[in-house]
This record gives C-alpha cells, structure tokens and sequence, in this order.
C-alpha cells in the first residue's frame, strides 16, 4: 500500500513538472540565452576617447588650486618583520623602541 502512494506521489509530481507552461510563464532561458542576457561582453573604451579623457585629466590636474602641493608618503620605509623587544627609555617614558627581528630600531612618541 504504502509502495503505491509512494508511486502516486511520484507520478503526480513528474506530471506537474511536466505540464505545459500557462500563457503568462515564459521558457526556461538556455545556458547560452543566460550568458547573453545576464553577462553581455563588455569591451574596452577606444582609444581615442582613453587617450582625450587622460589628457582631460592632465589639464585639470594643472588647473587645480591643489597643484602646488606636493604629497609625499609617511608611513614605514620599510614594512613587516617581527618585533622581538620593546624598550622605553628611563628619560622618556612617553616613547617606545620596539627592535624587530632585523635589529632596526625606531621611536614612536
């Protein structure tokens, strides 16, 4: 008995799957159909319209009330290692020396 739901239950299933699309369902896409509708092919900007855009740039660049200041970096000249001591000077409790595995050392305040 139970066998037999089980087949019925299958059978109704595989028809519903089956049953032909109602006028307002649309067909399922292909793969294909789905590359082009959802991941069209991009291409690069010509360059022409590359090259005007950077020279564009270039002129607003210049005329910039910011162009006379000059930007530099600040940060670490040189980046990673492990520090393996901290030291703070007896005259200078506000400073630290961390020392790092290749024996560079720097202050921070």
């Amino acid at each position: 008995m139970r066998c037999r739901r089980i087949a019925s239950f299958t059978l109704l299933c595989t028809a519903a799957l089956a049953a032909p699309l109602s006028a307002d369902e649309k067909p399922l896409l292909t793969k294909e159909q789905e590359r082009q509708k959802f991941h069209p092919r991009r291409l690069g900007m010509e360059a022409a319209a590359r090259q005007a855009g950077y020279q564009k740039r270039l002129e607003m660049e210049k005329a910039s009330l910011l162009s006379e200041i000059r930007f530099r970096n600040v940060g670490p000249e040189v980046q990673g290692g492990r520090v393996v001591k901290i030291a703070v000077p007896a005259n200078h409790p506000d400073s630290l020396r961390p020392s790092s595995i290749f024996n560079r050392q720097s202050s921070i305040s």
